[in-house]
């Protein structure tokens, strides 16, 4: 069904009978896609795809056919033309959004390239794909769409090969030695070197774009340095004196009864731009002491946890000046409780998919999503910890609401109240399913930060002017629009 917000587009699904024949009930009136799959294989799938609109009380009749035909052909030239042999290509489907968790591991296709450097996908279903292919010197990508009986062309010309090389110094101007550099393509391998006696690496053979450079220090997980490798020529890269990852944190865990030390990790993350980046894991000694050394300055947020991701106590937000020793002293670790949250609209009426959404008090107004199971308007967080955050409720047809909160063994269930917002779709392009950043700005109102994986969400907002920014990637996008009294729909565009 291609109804408004998510609700509206979760698939149904049926199997058909021996004739052929099938029946969808109780589904939504207006436009809505049909998609067959037929298996000839242990992986590979056929599939067929039709369109139909459905009308409310009336019965529609739609026949899907696995017509044949759609093909793609890829080639692939070296720079100095000849064909390149034996390079595994893949086509990759791309579904609607909605549908990406249901059909994007179903229908991927890979061949080795022939003696003419070319391979040919045959009966192919209508639809999106990425043609991918990973080179020892970076990969390629491209988009397309097949249609039955209209071969579509790939024709890939590689550039020459070139290098990136860079030189690693402090802020003196002295050469950094034995520094970890990657060059993380956007997809595909990555390389790795340590800079030597004169701070330098070199990695050669790639081709632009080559992606980023990743630095840190010899003893640091954390990154001290990020940004775009340049192609083809040496670049200098003066590392901070704050990021030299010279400051360290420790503590002491307080158990409660029946936990033991060796079954809590500890998971900790730096943050940039309110984005968390890699986590990095450590484990409490046998007193419950811990410490992470060899830290860049910045702001990190540190979690606790005992088996396959049960919360226990209360996240740390931590900002660390160069060369701190910061102690947090004794942390209680207290076992995450159930956190039930119902939603109620103003005007009495019903709630469409509330979220909750939460913020650390150290960083109000910077919301992210927590694990969350939904009952009509009734949200519940398996593991929420104690501690005091900021609640984000929001829904398709209820405006953002906040509410400070205080979490304790009193405190598991909470009643909140929205007022009505207008439905409004997100159509972020640009982000994939990659985590991205939305600030929203209300025209007279305060801003706030969610960050999220959902490229097109729909959800409620009051009648007014917004400038809404996306961050993805290093990459930004913005629009500014207006809610009217009807739903409506904005575009924000991420470049790549």
């Amino acid at each position: 069904p291609h109804g408004q917000g998510f609700a509206g587009e979760r698939p149904l699904a049926v199997v058909a009978d021996a004739g052929g024949g099938f029946r969808f009930e109780h589904v939504p009136p207006g436009p809505c896609t049909l998609l067959a799959a037929s298996p000839i294989g242990v992986r590979d799938r056929r599939w067929a795809r039709a369109e139909a609109t459905v009308a409310a009380g009336q019965q529609v009749r739609a026949d899907v056919a696995f017509a044949s035909g759609a093909s793609l052909v890829v080639s692939i030239r070296s720079a100095d033309g000849a064909p390149l042999v034996g390079q595994q290509v893949a086509a990759v489907f791309q579904p609607e959004p909605q549908l990406w968790i249901y059909l994007g591991a179903l229908r991927s296709t890979a061949q080795t390239t022939d003696e003419r450097g070319v391979v040919e996908f045959e009966d192919l279903p209508v639809g999106d794909y990425e043609v991918q292919a990973y080179l020892p010197d970076g990969a390629q990508r491209s988009k397309v769409r097949v249609h039955h009986g209209e071969p579509v062309h790939v024709d890939w010309q590689l550039g020459p090969t070139s290098f990136v090389a860079v030189e690693l110094v402090d802020e003196a101007g002295q050469p950094l030695v034995g520094w970890h550099v990657a060059l993380q393509p956007e997809s595909g391998q990555k390389k790795e070197a340590i800079s030597d006696a004169r701070g330098m690496v070199r990695f050669e053979p790639v081709r632009a774009p080559a992606g980023q450079l990743l630095v840190r220090s010899p003893a640091s997980q954390f990154l001290a340095a990020q940004q775009p490798a340049v192609v083809g020529e040496t670049s200098r890269l003066v590392i901070a004196t704050a990021q030299l990852a010279s400051a360290s944190l420790r503590g002491r865990a307080q158990l409660a009864n029946g936990i033991g030390a060796s079954e809590v990790s500890i998971q900790m993350v730096r943050m940039r731009d309110g984005v968390p980046g890699q986590p990095v894991r450590g484990q409490l000694a046998a007193d419950g002491t811990f410490e992470f050394a060899a830290l860049p300055a910045g702001e990190y947020v540190l979690g606790f946890m005992r088996g396959q991701g049960e919360m226990l106590g209360t996240p740390q937000h931590v900002a660390l000046r160069a060369g701190a020793d910061v102690d947090l002293g004794v942390l209680p670790l207290d076992p995450a409780g159930e956190f039930v949250v119902e939603v109620l609209a103003a005007d009495g009426g019903a709630v469409q998919q509330p979220r909750l959404f939460v913020a650390l008090r150290e960083r109000p107004r910077d919301f992210g999503p927590v694990p969350q199971q939904r009952s009509g308007a009734v949200c519940t967080v398996p593991g929420m910890p104690n501690g005091r955050f900021e609640l984000l409720v929001w829904g398709e047809d209820v405006g953002p609401t906040f509410v400070p909160i205080e979490i304790g063994a009193g405190s598991r269930r909470l009643p909140v109240t929205a007022a009505r917002g207008v439905p409004t779709r997100f159509d972020v392009r640009g982000v994939g399913r990659e985590i991205w950043s939305l600030r929203l700005v209300p025209d007279g109102g305060e801003p706030f930060t969610l960050r999220w994986n959902d490229s097109q969400p729909t959800l409620g907002l009051r009648a007014g002017a917004y400038r809404a920014e996306v961050t993805c990637g290093g990459r930004s996008g913005s629009a500014a629009f207006t809610v009217g009294d009807r739903a409506g729909a904005v575009e924000i565009v991420v470049p790549e």
